[in-house]
């Protein structure tokens, strides 16, 4: 398991939230080839996820369903800063 901090930041409101949680090798690994930019991703969330060592920013477009409630579970199943 590798523990990593996430930050969700964006949407209409513009509230960033961070939350650290375990995560299997494999989804850490999915998380990370999905990075990348949205240029029209205006009032869409934007995750920072980081295990100390390599990072990833990955806008809410980029994910596909799966990951989706991957992380939106995280924030529920992980402590909250």
């Amino acid at each position: 398991m590798i523990v990593v901090t996430v930050s969700r930041s964006g949407g209409i409101a513009g509230i960033t939230r961070r939350w650290t949680v375990s995560l299997g090798e494999a989804d850490w690994e999915d998380l990370l080839s999905r990075a990348g930019t949205d240029p029209a991703g205006r009032d869409r969330f934007v995750y920072r996820v980081t295990d100390g060592r390599r990072s990833a920013v990955i806008p809410d477009s980029r994910l596909d369903a799966r990951l989706r409630r991957l992380l939106s579970g995280l924030g529920e199943a992980g402590d909250e800063d």
